[in-house]
């Protein structure tokens, strides 16, 4: 970085192209700013930015050292601004949480495993920093040329000299260099992940590596001193494009399973992209629970009976000294998949009897497993089923219903039930979700008449009606709809779904 001929030309100290990312020795000296993290360094980039944007617009700034570049002050003004945009965005891509869920959620259609695995993941995500880094540094890279462009066809001059030694030399200079740092980085980054096909796409930097299980992914290897040990057989190399050039049969599982406590159904449009759409286990409590299953001295595990006879049938159970030889976790298991059918089929799709078995499916989909175990919980305290009994101390007695053991297996049970009988197609329709929505307001039209007259005819309705009073307004709008119809209107059409408009009620003649 040098003055010449009156203008400042831009040669940095390091030719970092000349450097091999295989060079272990010469990344940990050069890349050292990156050992702490990747933000840090990158974080240069909106404090110079600023600080030029304030110091163009500042006294140092003569109006006749201003006539040099006033022509391109908006696009000066646009590419700085944008740089604050860029890093505020892979800020946010860089963050923990948003990494793990991406990786997640393209695992499967990388790998075809019927688990996650931990350094497949840590793979993925990884590749994501790699994407994520590298869509920035080029946009980065872009404005602070261009900036380099203007400022440098700038002749210096005594009255300006000091002013464009500041804009130049310390603040534009530098951060191209970091812009050449970190391509270093990601051609590190390229060697590790292996590679073979990138470019930009939809605005982002899109790339596809080769998988070895022989590497541990994540930041820490990019600065390993010995990597002779990435011995890279083609043999380790397992990803579902892999497999597919091979000819192997094995299909990519189209699964919403994301880990083991995670159920990710969501889709690609609005409508479907919502929390309800997840359900996310607890993973310490399910050893806990299972515990409890275990060690329960009596579990209810029936589909719906009458209270006496599920009273004979508890003391007929207590007073029973003889344990059952299977195992209890495995029989509360198979209960909960017999339960989930039959909420499923007898209670929830009764009301769609008129549908295909597909469009069933669909509604059970956007009925979403969070309305679905709402209603489970709802049955299950009703009916006196699923809860276990356990001994705590001399006489005293524990009723419970394991909840996250009851989610992580209503997670296996929809994933196989509902999310995979349907297409990707099929799931994101926003013609089929709309006719759900239809089939929904249709039965709400057939009862609204009669609910809305008793609603009139009942001051105390009336007036909860009018303040939109929706405690006192749920037990008669759940007696004449039905439990399941009542949070499905919730569902799809909100808590006020009563005040929809509804067609006159034509009397039968």
């Amino acid at each position: 970085m040098e003055l010449q001929e009156n203008r400042f030309v831009y040669k940095p100290d390091i030719l970092y192209e000349s450097i091999e990312p295989s060079d272990s020795e010469a990344v940990i000296r050069t890349l050292s700013d990156f050992k702490k993290g990747y933000l840090k360094p990158l974080e240069e980039h909106i404090v110079t930015a600023d600080n030029l944007r304030k110091y163009l617009n500042s006294a140092s700034a003569t109006q006749e050292i201003k006539t040099e570049f006033a022509f391109k002050q908006k696009e000066i003004e646009e590419a700085l601004l944008d740089i604050v945009r860029n890093y505020s965005e892979v800020e946010e891509k860089l963050n923990d949480a948003y990494l793990e869920t991406a990786a997640h959620r393209e695992y499967y259609g990388v790998f075809a495993d019927d688990e996650v695995d931990e350094k497949k993941l840590n793979f993925l995500i990884m590749k994501n920093v790699y994407e994520s880094i590298k869509t920035f540094n080029e946009k980065v890279k872009e404005n602070w040329l261009f900036l380099q462009k203007i400022f440098e066809k700038i002749k210096v001059q005594s009255i300006n000299h000091l002013f464009l030694e500041q804009v130049i030399l310390y603040k534009i200079y530098p951060r191209v260099e970091l812009t050449e740092k970190t391509d270093f980085l990601l051609r590190r980054m390229n060697y590790i992940l292996r590679i073979k096909e990138e470019g930009m796409e939809h605005d982002r930097w899109i790339a596809k590596g080769s998988y070895s299980s022989v590497i541990e992914y994540g930041h820490s290897v990019v600065f390993q001193s010995d990597l002779n040990f990435m011995d890279f057989d083609e043999s380790e190399i397992i990803t579902k494009q892999s497999r597919e050039e091979s000819h192997s049969i094995s299909p990519a599982i189209d699964t919403a399973i994301k880990n083991p406590f995670y159920l990710d159904t969501r889709g690609t449009e609005l409508f479907n992209q919502s929390y309800l759409y997840t359900l996310k286990i607890n993973e310490e409590q399910i050893e806990v629970e299972e515990k409890k299953i275990r060690h329960a001295i009596y579990i209810e595990t029936h589909l719906g009976a009458e209270e006496s006879a599920l009273r004979q049938d508890l003391i007929r159970k207590f007073i029973s000294q003889v344990r059952k030889k299977t195992d209890p976790v495995m029989d509360y298991e198979h209960f909960l998949y017999e339960y989930f059918d039959f909420i499923a089929e007898t209670v929830i799709l009764i009301n769609f009897a008129s549908m295909d078995e597909v469009d069933k499916r669909l509604v059970l989909y956007h009925t979403t497993p969070v309305f679905f175990l709402k209603i489970i919980l709802h049955f299950m305290r009703e009916g006196r089923t699923g809860f276990i009994h356990r001994r705590l101390k001399r006489n005293q007695i524990a009723r419970e219903l394991p909840f996250e053991y009851l989610k992580y297996f209503l997670k296996n049970w929809w994933n196989a039930s509902v999310y995979m009988k349907l297409t990707a197609q099929y799931r994101n329709s926003r013609e089929k979700y709309d006719y759900v929505r239809a089939s929904l307001r249709a039965i709400w039209i057939h009862s609204a008449p009669d609910i809305l007259a008793k609603i009139r005819n009942n001051s105390f309705m009336l007036r909860a009606f009018n303040i939109h009073d929706h405690k006192t307004l749920t037990p008669l709008l759940v007696d004449e709809l039905s439990y399941v119809i009542f949070s499905m209107l919730q569902r799809f059409f909100g808590q006020d779904f009563l005040y929809m408009p509804v067609p006159a009620h034509k009397k039968d003649s």
